[in-house]
């Protein structure tokens, strides 16, 4: 195995692991019949509100940013769809749904997804499923 592939090993483990940073992510593809998989990854999600002079505001009533990153070592290991007919990454038309501190699950849609073929982890930023 070389440094890539040693690295990519590496991202798995730590994002991966239900003991340290990872988090338990069901993914749904657009597939027929739908493709689905619960992979452990990182997870992330805050809001920002800003106040009537551009500065921001400490709430949660606003703007959602979440995002969920995955080792591409883990969607293989778990056979979950993610690349389309031209062999490229392609998340549209998915969906992830994880649990955050509430405990209580949350499905989101994929709105962008952005990978690193290098160290073999993908980044999707994520709108919550049903709103504009």
């Amino acid at each position: 195995m070389g440094l890539v592939g040693q690295i990519q090993k590496d991202i798995q483990s730590i994002r991966g692991n239900p003991a340290g940073f990872g988090v338990s992510v069901l993914f749904e593809a657009p597939t027929s019949p739908v493709a689905t998989a619960t992979i452990y990854c990182t997870t992330k999600k805050h809001h920002t509100v800003f106040d009537e002079f551009g500065q921001q505001v400490r709430n949660k009533a606003n703007t959602l940013n979440a995002s969920v990153t995955v080792s591409t070592l883990s969607l293989n290991d778990a056979n979950y769809p993610y690349r389309n007919n031209d062999a490229r990454i392609s998340f549209k038309g998915h969906y992830v749904t994880w649990a955050d501190v509430t405990g209580t699950p949350i499905k989101y849609a994929v709105n962008e997804w952005l990978p690193n073929e290098q160290t073999g982890e993908i980044v999707l930023i994520l709108g919550l499923y049903g709103t504009n």
